[in-house]
């Protein structure tokens, strides 16, 4: 004769752990594209910011040249900024970019050489990440990249559709007057140009945290007061039952 006890009091919490299992939401990704899968061709923008670099698969071989284009199509938010997170071209000897190194240029509207470029009659080459971001006055920008090399070479920029003046409910406010995406802060990436919406980031809860954290307590909530309930509607819910063998 030996005595077993089975304890029934746990399915009830059973019944109600579904509720306690809360997905992280995960913020916007901000998506990567290459020049050379989008040359002479155009890249339209809403809200969202993006990520362009150089090459994928492999590296520019030499004489490589392309040129990329970037819309912002919201009559709203009709600027583009632009900056770097990744360098790594080749450099010049004399200090000036040119097309026997590595040249990239940037220029302010749909084509390539519209007018003179953000980036400088010099360009951009090297190593040396820019630190200043490069903002246009029109809907569009373009990018312009042209090697006489074949070594690996990339570089990473992030580009973002802003507008000035009173920013919408669902946007951030940079420091430097730029009105961007409100998912974009604390995203990792120099959104505003200034770095502004990547500051005092630590404390700071996503949408997505808070709507886990307000699901999570629900959820507390509804397997206590469901453990109560079964508890006082039925007592041998929260007894052990005996079994004679």
């Amino acid at each position: 004769m030996s005595i077993k006890g089975r304890n029934t009091f746990t399915w009830p919490l059973m019944l109600f752990l579904p509720l306690f299992v809360v997905i992280p939401a995960k913020s916007k990704e901000t998506k990567l594209y290459y020049m050379n899968e989008n040359c002479q061709s155009k890249i339209m923008l809403h809200r969202e910011a993006i990520r362009l670099d150089l090459y994928r698969g492999g590296y520019p071989y030499a004489g490589f040249g392309c040129n990329t284009s970037v819309e912002a199509t919201l009559v709203s938010v009709n600027r583009l900024v632009t900056t770097f997170r990744r360098m790594d071209t080749v450099s010049s000897v004399i200090g000036i970019c040119s097309d026997a190194s590595s040249r990239l240029d940037i220029y302010d509207g749909p084509y390539y050489h519209t007018g003179l470029p953000l980036t400088g009659i010099y360009g951009l080459c090297g190593k040396n990440v820019p630190k200043r971001s490069y903002h246009t006055f029109t809907n569009y920008m373009t990018f312009g990249f042209k090697t006489g090399s074949s070594s690996h070479q990339s570089f990473e920029a992030v580009i973002t559709p802003y507008h000035e003046g009173q920013c919408f409910k669902d946007e951030y406010k940079c420091s430097n007057g730029y009105c961007v995406a409100s998912y974009l802060r604390c995203d990792g990436y120099n959104n505003c140009g200034d770095n502004s919406d990547e500051k005092n980031c630590k404390f700071l809860l996503t949408i997505g945290a808070i709507i886990g954290i307000v699901v999570g307590c629900i959820a507390f909530i509804a397997i206590i007061i469901g453990f109560v309930v079964c508890c006082c509607c039925c007592p041998w819910c929260c007894s052990c039952e005996y079994q004679s063998i």
